[in-house]
């Protein structure tokens, strides 16, 4: 049985978080300019977040060598504008957060080459199933002014750039925006003109709620202006 909005607020609103509700209400009213901040440094973009709940595609759960052809949905993400016809590719050639990360498909043949990453200037799109009020992700390039201030995330709201010469984590450069007002996709790349290549991993998202949750908080916040003229 489907249950109405009303009633699944009976069930769920005791575990909706402030920092949900306040992004629900930004996302709902969509009157006011996007104000949207950028990071360079993931530990700010996380501690701006604070408890706003978020989705990480980490890219571990998936096989090693697995392409990504353009059209391909991952954990609610759909991939398209590859620099090459063979699409992404999941691999561990070089620098990875973890053990797995996000490279380019550059000969369509079985295993890993030492071109199967991004070339300057390079990019791909993701578009998210639900729309998010912050991206960011990191990115392993060369640590200079020529090629790892170029790596980029942009957003219908704005765009954040990784921006000078000093890596965030290990070989990894950072890039991360968050935003008032939500959006759907992001096309993630570099516009570096230097001879270099990079890979990418992480991609960090901030959901928006679903409708539900939206509903819980207004009939929630009618609950308790009852209770304040009752008393």
């Amino acid at each position: 049985m489907t249950q109405s909005p009303i009633n699944a607020c009976r069930f769920s609103i005791r575990f909706a978080r402030p920092v949900v509700c306040a992004i629900a209400i930004t996302s709902w009213m969509g009157t006011a300019r996007a104000d949207v901040v950028t990071y360079t440094s993931s530990a700010d973009f996380f501690a701006a977040l604070g408890d706003t709940p978020i989705v990480i595609e980490d890219y571990e759960s998936y096989d090693l060598e697995m392409t990504i052809p353009s059209g391909t949905e991952l954990n609610g993400v759909t991939y398209t504008s590859w620099p090459t016809e063979f699409g992404g590719l999941i691999g561990d050639a070089f620098a990875n957060l973890d053990s797995q990360g996000l490279y380019v498909e550059r000969d369509g043949l079985p295993g890993q080459g030492d071109g199967d990453f991004f070339f300057n200037p390079e990019s791909f799109t993701a578009q998210f199933s639900t729309s998010v009020t912050a991206v960011g992700m990191f990115f392993n390039v060369v640590a200079s002014d020529d090629v790892s201030g170029y790596m980029f995330i942009n957003t219908p709201v704005g765009q954040a750039s990784t921006g000078g010469s000093t890596p965030d984590t290990g070989t990894f450069f950072f890039a991360g925006l968050i935003s008032t007002d939500p959006f759907n996709g992001a096309v993630i790349g570099s516009t570096a003109d230097a001879p270099s290549g990079w890979n990418a991993d992480n991609l960090i998202m901030a959901p928006i709620p679903e409708p539900t949750a939206l509903a819980c908080l207004l009939v929630g916040l009618g609950i308790a202006s009852v209770r304040r003229r009752v008393r």
